[in-house]
């Protein structure tokens, strides 16, 4: 269960988070990007069937990707980030992990499970653990 989260800007990743993900996944051996938007083009790789999004976190090693999005409450209620998610998460090879603020948690799993998407909820409070043993399970 998902701690209540302070207040962050709406619609932005904090920066002490986004570090500390990158971090992370730079110690394990990915080569990360943040921002990552599409189309670019860096991207040919990684063509989803959907017209432009950006990654907050698009992290790479060998056949492994990592994509971590985050989204306020607005946006997991939205159908237009359904349509990402879906097209996100049917890519193989790719783990994808939305991160919440803590008081939509409920909402973004519901989602994931009404939408059958195999995605990882993560709460901004409590993300560490359950990413870093998603990390562990990833390799």
């Amino acid at each position: 269960m998902c701690m209540r989260s302070g207040s962050t800007k709406k619609g932005e990743l904090p920066r002490n988070i986004a570090k500390s993900l990158v971090d992370t996944l730079q110690k394990e051996g990915y080569l990360v990007k943040r921002n990552f938007e599409y189309p670019n083009k860096i991207s040919s790789n990684f063509d989803v069937k959907y017209p432009s999004y950006t990654l907050d976190i698009f992290a790479v090693k060998r056949n492994d990707i990592m994509v971590i999005k985050y989204e306020n409450c607005s946006d997991v209620l939205s159908n237009k980030h359904k349509r990402l998610w879906k097209a996100l998460s049917s890519k193989p090879g790719v783990n994808f992990h939305i991160l919440v603020p803590s008081y939509c948690s409920k909402k973004a799993h519901v989602k994931s499970r009404m939408l059958n998407v195999p995605v990882k909820i993560l709460c901004m409070n409590d993300w560490k653990d359950s990413f870093e043993s998603s990390l562990r399970n990833s390799k």
